[in-house]
């Protein structure tokens, strides 16, 4: 049960990295300037100071060697994004529904799909030099599948009310990003809405040069102490952040293999002192099938098939009982692996192989003994 279990989970980790594999996790880091005292969407010049602020704080950033590129974003992490809001959007040519969806909303820069490394099924990103961009979305492919949108996808109108001014503004799809797990694992990719960030986001996403990750943080907190001394400098690399999204998995994954290691040592255990109990029971019948002419592999055979016996009803006996319990926990993922038929066969390889060297190192040494010493035993 334990070995299917090993098994089990161990490929359900393989799985989640090839999925995520896409991931721009390696020297990539993320920081948040948090918004001045007193700022509010409604107050322009307010407004206007922040975008000033954030901007420079980027330009500042790509200003070292060390760092290859910066987007801005509304404070997302790429790997655990589960924030979602309603979103009421009215697309042309399609009835007016009367539900809302809800989206994950991430309001970015021109630079995001690279920095984040998101794939493009249908039509282009943002451009910062195109002014209509500002009122287009960019979706991903299960938000076209909520919707309802037929292809082509990208050109498709449609007015939505402006967060800021509460006006009804006229955009369109331009691009259609393909899924990506924006959170983890254990739940269904939501509908991810993508719009050029209307009020200056004041996260940042940080990719570093490879060979100078310690001279590209001691530029970004120089930075940092430039435009926000007043707070603690702070940052996490997304690796860490994926890390931490399948702490417990991984936590599950290293006691299967704890109590794996210890269920297989203390059986071993188990059956070599039973093998040895029958070696000392059957010392006199051995030496008399050695005399007879028995080989080592007939000694070895004559041992080991009524414990190779119980090891297979064993196997019998701990296969459904594994797969149940293994099945209710991959029902935490809603992406997963199937439960299939080579995991019960490796499983029931390896216990068969344990159980094999076990009886081989007590009953080879019985069946090389001498054949007399072994019959004065008696």
């Amino acid at each position: 049960m334990l070995l299917v279990g090993i098994v089990t989970i161990h490929y359900q980790f393989a799985f989640i990295q090839q999925q995520t594999e896409s991931y721009q996790k390696e020297q990539v880091f993320r920081l948040h300037v948090r918004l001045p005292l007193g700022f509010g969407f409604g107050d322009e010049d307010a407004k206007e100071r922040h975008w000033t602020r954030v901007n420079s704080i980027k330009t500042n950033l790509l200003a070292s060697s060390a760092i290859q590129s910066v987007s801005q974003v509304n404070g997302t992490s790429v790997v655990d994004d589960k924030w979602k809001q309603p979103v009421d959007i009215s697309w042309s040519g399609y009835p007016k529904t009367q539900e809302t969806v809800d989206a994950v909303m991430i309001w970015a820069d021109e630079d995001y799909a690279e920095l984040a490394n998101l794939t493009l099924v249908a039509g282009r990103w943002f451009e910062s030099e195109n002014e209509a961009d500002r009122f287009n979305f960019i979706i991903n492919e299960t938000a076209v599948k909520i919707f309802g949108l037929e292809e082509p996808v990208v050109g498709t109108a449609f007015s939505t009310i402006s967060y800021q001014t509460g006006s009804e503004e006229m955009g369109s799809i331009i691009g259609v990003v393909k899924d990506y797990h924006h959170k983890s694992l254990h739940e269904k990719i939501d509908p991810v809405v993508f719009s050029l960030d209307p009020y200056g986001g004041s996260s940042y996403l940080v990719k570093v040069n490879a060979e100078n990750p310690t001279q590209a943080l001691d530029h970004t907190k120089k930075v940092w102490n430039d435009f926000s001394p007043e707070h603690p400098f702070e940052y996490s690399f997304l690796d860490e952040e994926f890390d931490r999204l399948y702490k417990e998995d991984r936590r599950a994954l290293t006691m299967s293999m704890t109590f794996g290691g210890l269920s297989i040592l203390l059986s071993s255990l188990g059956l070599l002192g039973m093998i040895t109990v029958s070696v000392q029971q059957r010392t006199k019948e051995i030496g008399i099938r050695k005399v007879m002419g028995a080989n080592v592999t007939v000694i070895l055979a004559l041992l080991g098939k009524d414990f190779i016996k119980l090891v297979l009803v064993a196997i019998i006996i701990a296969s459904p009982i594994a797969w149940y319990v293994m099945d209710r926990w991959l029902e935490n993922f809603a992406y997963r692996i199937g439960i299939d038929w080579w995991i019960f066969a490796v499983a029931g390889l390896v216990a068969m192989v344990i159980a094999l060297l076990t009886l081989s190192f007590q009953t080879i040494r019985a069946a090389v003994a001498d054949p007399v010493e072994a019959l004065r035993s008696e």
